[in-house]
């Protein structure tokens, strides 16, 4: 992990490790981001698999990214066809252990799981929560419906039998905890789906929407973390003349980022005026995405006020970044 924070208004070096088990569309998204810098100031560290043949690792050698492969079988935890579950309960706690050791290795700062279909324990997650490393996941649905496997498919067959709760399902970007797909979610944005629709073709547009909304998901765990080290450094700016507002949030430490070409957000171009949209449980970025933020809450009702404290706003390749007073 990385001990020193870049200037309060410079995007931050940030290092990723990236988690796969197949053909690695999401990880491209994500190598292509950092290339063309819609990821700006930020390298892919090294991809691991779980599957020895995942095209993913292809992906990442192709782009000069280091590569490992983890998996049960093969690293000796448990043998082929291994029935016993108290064993394989076991064996998955040391692969955990060890995943865990193999990635905090190379001192990440963020690690994101993009198509990773092994679930992870405590064992993995509380070593990289001990390091302050958050641990991101896409999937495709949104927050409390469809965990785990087969989400596309069972979102269909829900639509085919009208039993799908407002005719959409989604994709999501959330943290991980050891509830299967129950983290906080961090981006979330909903598809429709249509009379008449394959499963082939509702789980195409799904995965369009993945390949944009895993990038900026990303972004926003980033822009997240960064804000959170440099509280707990204590490198924040001072809040001058807050106590006139002692019934709001500190937002000194809140980073707020929007993507003024594809998520809609319009930036006049005095960069005077920013216009948000804040109701009690998301921010509205455009673009069909929300973003969850458990500050929200807090602030309904003040965005005025919120927008008078901004102090700073930088644009690096394409991503607006406001910091407040």
């Amino acid at each position: 992990m990385a001990d020193s924070l870049p200037p309060a208004h410079a995007p931050p070096r940030t290092k990723l490790t990236v988690l796969i088990s197949g053909s690695g569309t999401n990880l491209q998204a994500l190598i292509d981001a950092c290339r063309g810098g819609l990821l700006p100031s930020t390298s892919i560290v090294r991809v691991i698999s779980d599957r020895k043949n995942a095209y993913g690792l292809t992906r990442a050698e192709r782009a000069g990214i280091p590569t490992g492969y983890h998996n049960l079988i093969f690293g000796g935890y448990y043998r082929k066809g291994e029935q016993d579950k108290s064993i394989i309960a076991k064996a998955r706690e040391r692969f955990d252990a060890d995943l865990a050791s193999l990635v905090l290795a190379d001192g990440p700062d963020l690690v994101v799981c993009a198509g990773f279909m092994h679930v992870l324990t405590p064992l993995f997650l509380q070593p990289l929560a001990s390091a302050r490393v958050p641990v991101i996941n896409l999937h495709p649905a949104r927050p409390g419906e469809f965990d785990g496997i087969n989400a596309i498919q069972r979102a269909w067959q829900d639509y085919q039998d009208g039993k799908l709760r407002d005719g959409r399902t989604g994709v999501m970007v959330h943290y991980v905890v050891s509830e299967v797909d129950r983290g906080d979610p961090i981006l979330v944005r909903d598809v429709e789906c249509r009379k008449e629709e394959s499963l082939e073709d509702l789980t195409t547009r799904i995965h369009v929407a993945e390949h944009d909304i895993i990038v900026k998901g990303t972004a926003m765990a980033i822009a997240t973390l960064w804000g959170e080290r440099r509280n707990m450094n204590g490198q924040s700016p001072s809040c001058a003349g807050a106590s006139a507002h002692n019934d709001l949030p500190d937002v000194s430490n809140l980073a707020l980022i929007v993507n003024p070409g594809s998520a809609g957000s319009v930036l006049p171009a005095d960069h005077s005026l920013v216009t948000l949209n804040v109701d009690p449980s998301v921010f509205d970025i455009g673009g069909g995405d929300t973003v969850a933020s458990p500050v929200v809450p807090e602030i309904a009702g003040a965005a005025g006020w919120l927008l008078s404290r901004v102090e700073d706003l930088v644009i690096d390749a394409g991503l607006l970044f406001l910091s407040f007073r």
